[in-house]
């Protein structure tokens, strides 16, 4: 059976157990749903008997985006339209736009500091002020293809923030809460700077004026994510619409906080950039204790049956 494959590796452990908490919470419409599990079985039955957790990401998500346009933003739940959105992004993935906006303002001094080899504590933290200072270049976007916006609200991370103190306790307050684990300090660069993105405007007018859809996350765009779950809790106070992110905090796992998925989005006019601090330590847990919350005790053969199915 292709699904046995899944069983040979921690990350397809976690895709197994998503996959199948995705159909039974039926997430998707019957057509997209049968031809996602279609193609997860035809992917694993070319992989070799016992696929690497490189080999089964990259399987799996060549199957999923070979028609991107079609898989993308895959859930029927939809976030109310009144919602403000927000991003988290570390130093790193800003740097594209950081780029460009060096070529078009070539005199502009703070551009050139932050993208130095060694860039201060100082000329990191303004980022926000420079991408904030030119909103209208085309290429400032959060999200791009196959690297979909994945966001949370702007209550959440100002919940975080008031909780957290302030300073480098809201990087890291923020990194655990939202279930970043793949930003961790580096070795060469011990610290990860995080910066927010927080809409000015409501999903409504951010779509009246441009082609952008948000829905709740699903596996077919979580499926590269080593802390991304499918399964919520049922609360009659869970917002519709909304996934919910893994809080690293304890190390064993929690709840987190509402999280969506969109398409790529213009920053400027949208969106107001700020630092948020630096990220110096590890986020807590491992993928055995991951898998133990996501499994919540049901054997393995018990999410393979349910994908039989559909």
């Amino acid at each position: 059976m292709a699904l046995d494959k899944l069983l040979r590796s921690k990350r397809g452990k976690m895709l197994l157990v998503n996959a199948a908490d995705m159909v039974e919470l039926a997430l998707l419409d019957g057509r997209i749903q049968r031809m996602a599990i279609r193609g997860l079985k035809l992917v694993l039955g070319r992989l070799s008997s016992r696929p690497t957790a490189t080999a089964l990401v990259k399987g799996v998500g060549a199957m999923l985006f070979q028609r991107a346009s079609f898989f993308h933003l895959a859930a029927r739940e939809r976030p109310p339209a009144s919602t403000y959105i927000a991003a988290v992004r570390s130093l790193e993935e800003l740097k594209p736009i950081l780029h460009v906006s060096k070529k078009v303002h070539r005199k502009d001094r703070e551009i050139r500091n932050v993208l130095s080899p060694k860039p201060t504590a100082k000329a990191i933290a303004r980022v926000g002020d420079i991408i904030n200072r030119y909103p209208k270049l085309d290429k400032a976007i959060l999200g791009y293809q196959f690297d979909l916006f994945w966001g949370t609200t702007n209550e959440e991370v100002q919940d975080v923030e008031r909780k957290s103190g302030g300073g480098d306790s809201f990087a890291h307050a923020l990194r655990d809460r939202l279930g970043l684990a793949h930003l961790i300090p580096k070795l060469g660069a011990p610290k990860r700077h995080l910066f927010v993105f927080e809409a000015t405007r409501a999903l409504a007018d951010i779509q009246r004026d441009s082609d952008f859809i948000v829905a709740r996350p699903t596996t077919i765009e979580g499926f590269d994510n080593p802390r991304f779950r499918q399964r919520r809790p049922f609360r009659l106070d869970e917002p519709w619409g909304f996934g919910l992110t893994v809080d690293l905090t304890s190390g064993i796992f929690a709840d987190g906080a509402p999280e969506v998925v969109a398409s790529p989005v213009r920053i400027g006019g949208n969106f107001v950039c700020r630092y948020a601090g630096c990220v110096s330590r590890l986020a807590k847990g491992t993928d055995d204790d991951f898998l133990k919350f996501l499994s919540r005790g049901k054997p393995y053969s018990d999410f393979q049956l349910v994908l039989d199915r559909a």
